[in-house]
């Protein structure tokens, strides 16, 4: 969460501006006048309810973190929500829309912490990705980032979430980032968290054409030190 925190509030600044003139992409301050954390932090607070709430249930997670979404968004309503996903929120039906936006990916990290099997992580990310996402994409941007996070949780190799990543969800982890679908930018990130831990947040930025998901998606895995390949 501390991870995912710091992602988003470094990078929610270079959104919608990721070129500066005059930064310097490898010395410019994480945190200055703009930052401020954004519906990411927001509605993974909102995933961390939800799971406690849940017990491990994927039924009564996917009621949960619908209830709790709509409720973290009316509370924090200038967090900078997706128009589509600020009409479902201040709408009374759960009925979600097919968005493969990266939300779902973004919120997720709570999960990849929370359960000590794959296959417990994968199907809880996806119960938190079906409230507001029913676009096999953004399912799978969710279950791909919440399983990374285990695997290195779990002390796995670079190489073997890589080819989990690869072989599971069908990512190709060395493609340039393209465009804001989640399928595009959180292969991206993903790939950026295999890099070393030296490798600064700095370097990432300002590089990418939306702040808080890239920085975020990229924080969340690297949360934990990968042992050495």
């Amino acid at each position: 969460m501390i991870g995912a925190i710091i992602g988003d509030m470094a990078g929610c600044r270079f959104e919608n501006h990721p070129h500066q003139p005059g930064l310097d992409p490898l010395d410019f301050p994480l945190f200055a006048e703009r930052t401020s954390f954004t519906d990411d932090t927001v509605l993974s607070f909102a995933v961390c309810e939800a799971l406690m709430e849940s017990s491990g249930d994927p039924e009564r997670m996917q009621e949960a973190c619908c209830r709790r979404f709509k409720e973290f968004a009316r509370k924090y309503p200038r967090a900078g929500y997706g128009r589509r996903f600020w009409e479902w929120a201040c709408n009374r039906e759960a009925r979600p829309f097919a968005s493969f936006g990266n939300g779902s990916a973004m919120r997720v990290s709570p999960v990849g912490w929370s359960f000590e099997t794959l296959e417990e992580t994968e199907c809880m990310a996806r119960a938190s990705a079906l409230p507001s996402r029913s676009h096999p994409e953004g399912i799978k941007g969710a279950c791909s980032v919440a399983a990374a996070i285990f695997l290195v949780r779990k002390g796995k190799r670079a190489e073997e979430i890589r080819d989990h990543i690869q072989r599971a969800y069908g990512y190709d982890m060395e493609r340039r980032l393209r465009d804001m679908a989640i399928r595009a930018s959180t292969p991206h990130a993903r790939a950026r968290f295999r890099r070393p831990l030296s490798a600064p947040l700095r370097r990432q930025a300002p590089k990418k054409p939306s702040g808080p998901p890239y920085s975020c998606a990229t924080m969340r895995t690297r949360r934990v030190p990968l042992p050495n390949p």
